[in-house]
């Protein structure tokens, strides 16, 4: 994960060539019910500053950190509240897509930080995007860009493969 970008452009052939991969993401049944918005240069200070402001404590420096980031896509899924776990599946879907979408970024060599939590469900994070709140959930945000020099989050878990690997009969 990347936690900070260089302001450099990301060229839109590499955007495109990533969103590509996540049409491969393997999901139960092979349905695509999520959506990715990309987000315009004003809609990502707006959406910059709506999630600065989720940590009160740390508001400019988090907004500093992510005005500057040269991409960001809000990840959406159908919402079915009448059907138990199905947004869970549904988001489940939406995960295994940008997965495979950061791993499209990053084979080109751009960073991704993922971010989910209290952004996802505010409701002016709704309004900007236009989602419709009772047939959409918001998945996270998938801010994107080139890494900054010290940009990039050393691994917290330093646990080996074979931790990390069971091998059954």
């Amino acid at each position: 994960m990347v936690h900070r970008f260089s302001q450099q452009d990301v060229p839109e052939e590499a955007v495109a060539r990533a969103m590509a991969c996540q049409f491969w993401a393997p999901n139960h049944k092979l349905k695509g019910s999520w959506r990715l918005l990309q987000l315009g240069p004003e809609s990502r200070l707006a959406a910059a500053k709506l999630s600065a402001e989720q940590a009160p404590s740390k508001v400019e420096s988090r907004f500093e950190a992510l005005r500057h980031i040269p991409g960001c896509c809000a990840v959406v899924c159908k919402a079915f509240y009448e059907a138990g776990d199905r947004v869970e599946k549904e988001e489940q879907r939406a995960l295994t897509a940008v997965h495979n979408l950061a791993l499209g970024l990053s084979s080109q060599g751009l960073g991704v930080k993922w971010v989910t939590g209290a952004i996802t469900e505010n409701y002016e994070l709704w309004e900007l995007i236009h989602l419709e709140p009772n047939e959409e959930v918001v998945v996270g945000l998938l801010w994107y860009g080139w890494p900054a020099v010290d940009g990039v989050r050393p691994v917290k878990d330093q646990t080996s493969v074979t931790d990390k690997l069971c091998r059954l009969p």
